[in-house]
């Protein structure tokens, strides 16, 4: 995500602003945090804050929320799934890779050619 935001954003700025998005917005997205891993919700942010941890689709709905722009995930599992479709910024393009080598679930960014 940070390769694609203006001015090169990099990654620790982008991983700020989505732990901000996430205690700004608690009520929605505390639900679907596995924070049971981290011991409560505000230790998880903060693990999304400080570590690098790759994030997965609730940190990228956050993000959408962050920086007022769609982020569009392309599967070759299923059709493109948009969130974010209330901002209007440049689309944020990633692909969703549900095996990985040995890594398990990734995110890649996607250029347009």
């Amino acid at each position: 995500v940070a390769e694609q935001c203006a001015n090169a954003k990099d990654y620790a700025a982008v991983r700020s602003m989505c732990a901000d998005a996430l205690l700004e917005h608690e009520e929605e997205y505390a639900p679907f945090a596995e924070s049971h891993d981290h011991g409560s919700y505000v230790n998880y942010v903060e693990r999304v804050r400080k570590s690098s941890d790759w994030g997965g689709h609730l940190e990228l709905r956050a993000l959408a929320t962050a920086l007022k722009r769609p982020v569009v995930v392309y599967s070759a599992d299923a059709a493109p799934l948009r969130m974010g479709e209330e901002e209007d910024g440049e689309d944020i393009l990633v692909s969703y890779h549900r095996h990985y080598y040995a890594l398990g679930e990734h995110y890649n960014s996607v250029t347009k050619a």
